[in-house]
């Protein structure tokens, strides 16, 4: 994969396809960066 964002971890490819992913797409790229949702404390 690319470069990632240190904040969000996604690759700039994810980033902008963001708004044009299925919801099992971006599920996918959730998955692969670990994000268990806005409650987690980083």
């Amino acid at each position: 994969m690319g470069a990632e964002c240190r904040g969000c971890r996604r690759t700039i490819v994810e980033i902008g396809n963001w708004s044009r992913m299925t919801l099992d797409e971006r599920r996918a790229v959730n998955q692969r960066i670990g994000f268990r949702g806005h409650d987690e404390k980083r």
